[in-house]
């Protein structure tokens, strides 16, 4: 009876002396959890930071001749890409002598403006030559760039980077490249007249026709982009300084300007195509129509092909349009005369 009397003391003294601890420890444990579950925890994962990524400076130069009614749009959608993606880029409106409020309007967005001679391709050399970003962006001034077109430019010239596990090569990087096209729903009505009439039956089927003809030529640009690497300059045309400088900006051309350049870049690879599009204005194709405007600018890229003088067919576009004399000059000057698909 002594001897289990003893024995029971002991496993008493042994139980009050253990479990406190063990009570201790396991309260510990769930205030505190280990390094390991804390590293894993998804409230506390920390987002992965390259260390001293370089984001380049990107620049986008807008020749202007008479915008005053477009180029707030295109200045601020550029301007957007700051609060969108956080990139730095600077916006460069070259004038050509406007005659209107261009000037001021692009100065009110937040742009700054140069003045040129007149002649799209001189202009865009000339904001390109006062440009400091590593990245050059040329874009019509009735155009308009995507949400978050800063980032997708960024990772289109960069390539692609595959994961540690991925068994898929890395795409190589990209030195230039472009936009998907896309026409706005504007222009439809270009007088009071038009707008009154808008409320025919009439009016409605062609307003409804309008919209098919668009969506039959952005896709008839985009395939073409795609298959034969030949976008124009209403699609927005990007590429490193660098390669800017190496090939010698545009030729001073009174037409057809873009398509002269494009063609040397096509020489050094095939574009990067953002898949978000560039809008731009359905001014011309309401004027002269979608199917003859369509069918004019391919006949002058095929004859520019083939080799007949951009003179010759700078007079053929002119005449084809029945533009005004007002109209023809400015064109003359390489800023109304437009070949965008």
């Amino acid at each position: 009876r002594a001897a289990r009397s003893r024995a029971c003391s002991r496993a008493f003294v042994a139980r009050t002396r253990v479990f406190p601890a063990i009570g201790v420890a396991m309260a510990t444990a769930a205030r505190e959890p280990p390094a390991a579950t804390r590293a894993t925890s998804p409230t506390r994962r920390a987002i992965p930071m390259p260390p001293n990524v370089h984001r380049p400076r990107i620049s986008v130069v807008v020749p202007t001749l008479n915008e005053a009614d477009n180029v707030r749009r295109a200045v601020e959608s550029a301007r957007a890409c700051a609060s969108t993606s956080g990139c730095a880029c600077e916006v460069i409106v070259v004038d050509g002598g406007s005659a209107d409020d261009t000037v001021a309007c692009a100065r009110a967005a937040g742009a700054t403006v140069l003045v040129a001679p007149k002649g799209r391709a001189s202009q865009c050399n000339v904001g390109a030559r006062h440009a400091t970003g590593d990245i050059l962006l040329f874009l019509h001034a009735d155009s308009t760039l995507p949400v978050g077109w800063a980032l997708l430019v960024e990772r289109a010239l960069a390539g692609t980077c595959s994961s540690s596990t991925s068994t898929k090569p890395r795409k190589p990087a990209k030195e230039w490249g472009t936009f998907r096209f896309a026409l706005g729903d504007d222009g439809f009505h270009e007088n009071d007249s038009q707008k009154a009439f808008a409320k025919t039956k009439t009016k409605h089927l062609n307003s409804r026709f309008q919209r098919g003809c668009r969506r039959v030529l952005e896709t008839l640009v985009n395939a073409r982009t795609r298959l034969f690497s030949r976008p124009y300059g209403d699609q927005g045309l990007y590429l490193q300084k660098e390669l800017f400088s190496e090939l010698g900006g545009f030729r001073e051309m009174c037409f057809l300007e873009d398509v002269e350049f494009v063609g040397r870049l096509r020489r050094i690879s095939a574009p990067a195509i953002v898949a978000a599009p560039v809008t731009t204005s359905p001014r011309r194709f309401n004027k002269l129509g979608y199917v003859r405007t369509s069918v004019l600018n391919t006949g002058i890229v095929c004859a520019y092909d083939i080799g007949v003088s951009v003179d010759k067919l700078h007079d053929w576009y002119v005449g084809a349009r029945g533009m005004g004399s007002e109209t023809a000059t400015n064109a003359a000057d390489g800023n109304a005369a437009r070949t965008t698909d």
